[in-house]
């Protein structure tokens, strides 16, 4: 089986797990649940469609940030969590993927903004510096946080998600190529900050 068959696979079973996920209303009536399972479904396809191209498949790693954030605030940190042996299987054959293709990803910058914007098992963004021990790479964050925090919106805001997904894409473009993990970390901090 090549790798990108295996990602296709893992993919498949991680797609199920999250559809037999029961829906859990909000206090608020809204459905977080729902939308959580929507988006990680969107965002695994469309990792899937990425590996077919060509591309590294870093939307499982998307998944996995986005899948901490909304679908308990544990996710798949958590083992006895359902989703957990699903996103190990896709991580690693994401990881396979990798390997087979090459990366030019800045992994050290892309590993410290993650740490920096989600505490230990936190489901909401913030700002966390002392997370980073490398006096060089927590300079190199926090450069790209200001140029994060620096940014207003304006008449293209209208759609949160999209508006802040754009921006996030273009402040991690400025600085470095980083991973899909660290761009949906700077994503979520700047929709957070705006919401």
């Amino acid at each position: 089986m090549t790798p990108l068959e295996q990602y296709r696979r893992a993919a498949e079973r991680a797609l199920a797990l999250i559809e037999a996920l029961s829906d859990q209303p909000s206090t608020d009536g809204e459905n977080a649940s729902a939308v959580a399972k929507r988006t990680l479904k969107d965002l695994i396809a469309q990792s899937v469609v990425r590996a077919e191209r060509g591309d590294a498949a870093d939307g499982a790693a998307a998944a996995a940030s986005l899948s901490r954030t909304l679908v308990d605030g544990n996710g798949p940190r958590d083992p006895a969590h359902p989703l957990f042996a699903a996103f190990a299987e896709l991580d690693s054959a994401r990881a396979a993927l990798r390997d087979t293709r090459g990366s030019s990803t800045d992994s050290d910058l892309s590993a410290a903004l993650v740490r920096c914007v989600w505490r230990e098992r936190a489901a909401i963004p913030g700002r966390h510096p002392e997370n980073i021990s490398d006096p060089d790479l927590a300079e190199r964050v926090r450069v790209v946080i200001a140029d994060l925090d620096a940014i207003r919106p304006g008449d293209d805001a209208e759609d949160l998600f999209a508006w802040s997904d754009r921006e996030a894409r273009a402040v991690a473009a400025k600085h470095a190529i980083l991973d899909e993990e660290a761009i949906v970390a700077l994503r979520a901090l700047l929709s957070w900050q705006w919401r």
